[in-house]
């Protein structure tokens, strides 16, 4: 409830990770709990002070909420209802600066807002760049040299600086991913920052509802692989709306497209993919670790993979079957 304008807790990032993590401890078990109320009435009641924390923030202007998650940093409410901040300065050598005519999306842009709000910024893995505007012949030239000195893989795969489509905001993946970086401002939507302040991975309206499947497909894919590299990296993480996930087939491909995605920052977060991926029937349940995920994938799909060792995976599992047959 809202008492002068401010939350009752003092903490809400203690408070909102208290009540998450009471939120998948009840989504892990499976019967009722012994003398107390059932598992159904937990979730239901879990899922009530979710709405009702929601609810709260939906309803706060930005200054309150700012207040309340410590962030100093001055915000404009812009009238098509994008919040813009100062873009801040970070350390990060492969951050490019560009022109006005284009901006930072995805990971980069991601890493600006985090670091526009003060808090830790993690090295984005890609730099992605969006162009706002026609272009004439130039432009093209140029947006090619920067794809190729930014942007080499995507570029050698016939990918490079995208076109900034009207309804960008709206068609995003995730929330988190409803922000841009221009050269001196960082622009997002109010679920972003929402989002982004409470360390929540949650997809956007538009993925669950509007999008086609394929679409739908890989949004879901990297919300669970979000959330293992978040926690990987030691920071608190919430899946939002796992009952979405659960019932959105995702074909095997992009799986092991995720899978491989994870291995890049090392075994640790392919494993907490894999366990997340399992949980949430992503992956059957027979799959108990990174060997048997590339194995099922391997059988079900043509996905080549590069940065997961496949043949010293199942190199090692073989010599574990032998090892216990012995």
């Amino acid at each position: 409830m809202w008492s002068e304008g401010r939350f009752e807790q003092k903490h809400p990032l203690e408070r909102r990770a208290r009540e998450e993590s009471d939120l998948s401890l009840i989504e892990r078990v499976s019967r009722d709990v012994p003398g107390g109320a059932s598992i159904e009435d937990e979730r239901a009641e879990s899922e009530a002070r979710e709405a009702r924390s929601r609810a709260h923030l939906e309803s706060a202007n930005i200054a309150e909420i700012l207040r309340e998650y410590n962030v100093y940093a001055q915000c404009v409410e812009r009238p098509d209802g994008l919040l813009e901040f100062e873009r801040a300065a970070i350390p990060i050598a492969r951050l490019p600066e560009l022109g006005e005519k284009y901006a930072l999306i995805g990971g980069a842009a991601r890493a600006l807002l985090l670091a526009s709000l003060g808090r830790f910024a993690q090295e984005p893995r890609d730099i992605d760049i969006a162009y706002a505007g026609a272009r004439d012949a130039h432009d093209e030239q140029e947006a090619q040299k920067i794809s190729e000195k930014y942007m080499a893989d995507d570029y050698g795969h016939g990918h490079g600086v995208q076109m900034l489509a009207n309804d960008y905001f709206n068609t995003r993946d995730l929330t988190v991913n409803e922000v841009l970086a221009t050269r001196d401002k960082v622009v997002c939507t109010r679920a972003c920052l929402l989002d982004t302040l409470r360390n929540i991975v949650r997809m956007t309206g538009f993925a669950r509802e509007e999008a086609d499947d394929d679409f739908r497909m890989r949004a879901a894919g990297r919300a669970v692989r979000f959330v293992a590299e978040a926690i990987r990296r030691g920071h608190e993480a919430v899946l939002a709306d796992t009952d979405s996930i659960k019932d959105i087939y995702i074909r095997p491909f992009y799986i092991a497209l995720q899978l491989e995605r994870a291995y890049e920052l090392g075994e640790e977060t392919a494993e907490r993919f894999v366990e997340q991926s399992r949980d949430l029937g992503v992956l059957p349940a027979h799959v108990r670790d990174v060997a048997d995920a590339t194995e099922y994938l391997l059988y079900s799909t043509d996905f080549t993979f590069r940065s997961v060792p496949v043949s010293e995976l199942l190199r090692e599992r073989r010599w574990g079957q032998n090892q216990g047959a012995n």
